[in-house]
């Protein structure tokens, strides 16, 4: 008995030593297993899955459909690729790290800074559930993705462009557009440009393409620029770098305020209706007005390039003319009276009825007579001849009259004057003289002016020496127009008038 009592205890003692063996390597197992547990429920580990999908979904071009995508500042001028864009690149080549963000841990949350090439690029925030203990020390949960947020620093700027209304304006190169207009201020276009991304760039040009320097404080851009005004009558005009330019408002006068605004100042000319221009300057006189200029209506005005339509003139009958001593009235021209408005900078000239140009100045600018043509009788024979006449030195009786008459028109006033004065006692008055050798000095004949093919006048001019019986030397001077006509095929004296100073006639 007591020998089978010994045989039975080292059976038992290894039976339970073999427990024993079985529970502790049943214990270990599981402790190994609820280690392995513990281990995968730390929050780091979804913090290393989160980074490995979006290594993944970066790499795949899915990023944004993984992460929710800041709103981020962006006008259709910013040119450089977005934040955002570029934040999506590169990271599965990237350096990446992540730590537990300062503070932010708690019982059932957790926020960690994922870092990307040591730049934070990602805040990941976690949530636990099911917090349980294992082993009375071992106390865990399940973590699981609460929030990803984006990290990264994004910018908005805003700018307001103050323009002349002739200037324009391009942002990184692209235009501005009236949809971009937010208020007209007078002569001033303002423009608002919200929501930029980055700082662009401008360029301001005027209306003439010239490239304008500005200034910008407080995000407000003003062009730096040259204003020049001028005030013009009606009939001028003003263009700047060869452009017309348009007056910004009129009086009531017809006077135009013109106003030029460009990046540096450029050729500015005054302008009238005939192609005449000045260049104008700060302070510089533009001189012009309104002028009439009276001609025959044979002749024709030039001012500056153009000629005036005839039919714009004003025509009247030309008093000047002795008509009632001419044979031919209907020969004599009509005059015209141009008005025009111009820059005295500006020629005119007058063409007479025999093609000859000639300028005309503002001490002339009435023309009265046609000019020119070759005499066709011997007009100081005539001269001399009616001289002597009225000094009683022709030949013959009643002082010589049948010398005088065959040279005027029986019809005219003259030919009664003639006829009167040696008939008449006048003649018998002259004093008793002796005409000196030669008896006619600085002779001259000028101003010859055909009016058609049967009338002309001249003028003409001679010195007439004479010695009286008292010894006294006289001169005697004659100063007149003689007019001609052909009547009956010869050509007639008609009347005389005396030139007065100026060439004004009696």
């Amino acid at each position: 008995m007591a020998k089978e009592k010994k045989r039975a205890l080292p059976v038992a003692l290894a039976i339970f030593a073999g427990v024993l063996i079985i529970a502790a390597v049943v214990c270990l197992v599981g402790l190994r297993s609820m280690l392995r547990q513990y281990e995968a429920c730390q929050p780091e580990r979804v913090v290393e899955d989160v980074i490995g999908k979006v290594r993944q979904n970066a790499a795949d071009g899915t990023l944004w459909s993984y992460l929710d995508r800041p709103a981020e500042a962006r006008s259709r001028f910013d040119m450089e690729p977005s934040f955002w864009d570029t934040y999506a690149e590169g990271w599965e080549d990237a350096e990446v790290r992540f730590s537990l963000k300062s503070g932010e841990f708690r019982e059932n949350t957790a926020a960690y800074i994922v870092e990307k090439d040591g730049t934070p690029a990602l805040l990941v925030e976690l949530a636990a559930e099911n917090t349980r203990t294992e082993l009375l020390v071992f106390t865990y949960s399940d973590w699981h993705v609460l929030k990803l947020t984006p990290l990264g620093t994004t910018y908005a700027y805003s700018f307001t462009l103050r323009l002349p209304g002739s200037f324009t304006a391009a942002v990184n190169g692209i235009p501005l557009e009236e949809s971009d207009v937010t208020e007209r201020d007078g002569d001033t276009v303002v423009y608002a440009l919200p929501d930029m991304a980055s700082v662009p760039t401008f360029r301001i040009l005027d209306c003439f393409g010239q490239e304008a320097p500005f200034d910008i404080l407080d995000g407000v851009l003003t062009p730096v620029t040259d204003t020049f005004e001028i005030r013009l009558a009606p009939g001028f005009s003003l263009t700047a770098a060869g452009q017309a330019q348009l007056p910004v408002e009129t009086d009531e006068g017809g006077i135009s305020l013109y106003r030029v605004v460009s990046a540096a100042r450029p050729e500015i000319r005054v302008w009238d209706a005939f192609g005449g221009s000045v260049l104008c300057s700060d302070g510089t006189a533009v001189s012009g007005g309104t002028r009439t200029v009276t001609v025959p209506e044979t002749f024709r005005v030039t001012v500056g390039s153009l000629q005036p339509d005839p039919a714009s003139g004003v025509r009247t009958e030309n008093t000047s003319f002795p008509l009632e001593d001419l044979p031919y009235p209907e020969d004599l021209p009509a005059l015209v009276s141009y008005t025009f408005t111009s820059l005295d900078e500006t020629p005119f000239t007058v063409t007479d009825n025999l093609g000859k140009t000639s300028p005309l100045t503002e001490s002339r600018i009435d023309v009265h007579t046609p000019t020119g043509g070759d005499l066709p009788l011997d007009v100081l024979e005539v001269a001399e001849k009616w001289s002597r006449f009225m000094t009683g030195d022709l030949d013959g009786d009643n002082a010589g009259q049948y010398h005088i008459q065959s040279y005027i028109w029986k019809d005219s006033y003259l030919y009664d004057r003639a006829r009167r004065w040696a008939n008449g006692v006048d003649h018998t008055l002259t004093s008793i003289h002796v005409l000196l050798s030669p008896p006619f000095r600085n002779e001259s004949v000028g101003n010859v002016t055909f009016y058609s093919e049967r009338v002309f006048s001249c003028d003409v001019y001679l010195e007439k020496y004479m010695k009286l019986n008292s010894g006294l030397k006289v001169t005697d001077v004659m100063n007149s127009r003689f007019w001609f006509a052909l009547v009956g095929g010869e050509w007639k004296l008609c009347a005389m008038q005396e030139l007065l100073e100026g060439g004004r006639v009696s």
